[in-house]
């Protein structure tokens, strides 16, 4: 008999058990391969950015920041992160996603380092999951710390529950899943795995929430998305940089409420959590210290008394005799003030003090 449109034809494969039929659309073959191909674009591009941003945060950090928490933390969080879309790229190319393991849902012949790597895929995530919520809570800390004692000690609490809720209920669908892949037989909670998506996703909500009080704070005060006359210090360019930016990771935790087709967004959510924060501390910095190499160097020249120009007109040399010792009070005075200026530097202080970390007790004061 012809076939109508040979694109809507349906095959069939048998079982393992050498009876049971299990028929397979064309248009489900070739909705298999786009889903596996798209998602290792995606794996790719996450992979690719996380080791951009390491190597920035790596290379044009100043030293002196190294000795933070939350510089360690977001290097560790990128490290991370490449090693779990790397682990999770391979899964495409193992026995999990075999032509007819997939279709036939029989994963009796999947390679123990096949399963090893899936495992070591769980705990890379796990592992990803606390530090985003240790780096969003170290954050939330320096927001809250500018607000009164009651609101601030209130988000703290808050901020608390909504972490330790969060991943408390990621392990529970970690170690479900682990049991899973190792024993190929107890299915994973789905409940624990809606619970998991909804805590994630609330988590970043949040935290987008509280990040974006001080820029609302600044609008409702100002009427202007510009800063006053006397500016916007390091701590409040930080925190509204960091407000805008997380409105990226809440828009994909949103999609991960649907079921998208070759898409998926849940990886995604994290990834722009660990990429945008960092990205924030250094367009902050950027902001706030907005001298440029060419004008420290200007500086230094002027505080030295060197110059570009090589020569000197002979002409000038007796009246600059005469007036070189009247001048050289007021000199080194303006040399001296400039030197004070740059040990005191007071946005790095308030740098150390968002990240938490109390440069005269040496202790990390966030949660």
């Amino acid at each position: 008999m012809a076939l109508s449109d040979p694109f809507l034809q349906t095959f069939v494969l048998i079982a393992s058990d050498g009876v049971t039929e299990i028929p397979v659309a064309v248009a489900d073959v070739n909705e298999f391969i786009l889903y596996s191909v798209k998602t290792v674009i995606n794996y790719g591009a996450q992979i690719g950015s996380s080791f951009i941003l390491l190597l920035v945060l790596v290379c044009m950090t100043p030293s002196a920041r190294f000795l933070k928490l939350s510089q360690w933390l977001h290097i560790a969080a990128l490290t991370v992160n490449i090693i779990r879309m790397v682990l999770l790229t391979v899964f495409f190319t193992s026995s999990w996603n075999e032509f007819y393991t997939f279709f036939a849902g029989d994963y009796s012949r999947v390679a123990p380092q096949d399963l090893q790597c899936s495992v070591a895929s769980e705990i890379a995530s796990l592992a990803l999951f606390i530090m985003v919520q240790a780096v969003l809570g170290l954050q939330a800390w320096a927001t809250v710390n500018l607000l009164p004692a009651v609101w601030k000690w209130s988000s703290v609490l808050l901020s608390a529950c909504v972490s330790f809720t969060a991943i408390g209920i990621r392990v529970a669908s970690a170690v479900g899943q682990i049991r899973f892949m190792l024993t190929l037989s107890d299915t994973p909670s789905v409940l624990v795995a809606l619970l998991t998506s909804v805590m994630g996703g609330t988590s970043i909500f949040y935290y987008c929430a509280l990040f974006n009080v001080k820029l609302v704070s600044h609008l409702v005060k100002n009427r202007t998305f510009l800063p006053t006359r006397r500016g916007l210090s390091a701590v409040e360019v930080l925190v509204i940089t960091n407000g805008i930016l997380m409105i990226i990771p809440v828009i994909f935790a949103g999609f991960g409420w649907r079921n998208w087709q070759a898409f998926e967004p849940g990886s995604l959510a994290l990834t722009s959590v660990i990429l945008f924060l960092p990205l924030g501390t250094l367009i902050a910095q950027r902001i706030a210290t907005p001298e440029s190499y060419h004008e420290v160097k200007a500086r230094h020249q002027t505080s030295t008394g060197r110059s570009d120009m090589p020569f000197k007109d002979i002409s000038q040399i007796g009246s600059d005799a005469t007036e070189s010792n009247a001048a050289t009070s007021t000199v080194t005075s303006r040399v001296e003030a400039g030197r004070s200026r740059v040990a005191t530097d007071p946005i790095d202080l308030e740098l150390r003090r968002l990240d938490g970390y109390d440069a005269e007790m040496g202790v990390v004061t966030g949660f």
